[in-house]
């Protein structure tokens, strides 16, 4: 994990009643994607732009709790 400058993230969920895990990377627009389709389930993908405000959205409320 990089603490300066936020770039990869693991995104963990549920599916299937089994823990399944993939990653999301900051492109060169600056936005999380998700790295290996194949490994994320079906039903995320269309959540991705969804899930780059939430990684955000959880970045800064860590920031601004943190000190």
């Amino acid at each position: 994990m990089n603490s300066e400058r936020l770039q990869l993230y693991q995104v963990y969920v549920m599916y299937e009643g089994v823990k399944k895990r993939f990653h999301m990377q900051v492109n060169e627009e600056n936005r999380f994607k998700i790295m290996d389709r194949a490994a994320c389930p079906e039903f995320c993908l269309p959540l991705e732009n969804a899930l780059h405000d939430a990684i955000l959205e959880n970045h800064n409320r860590s920031l601004n709790t943190a000190g």
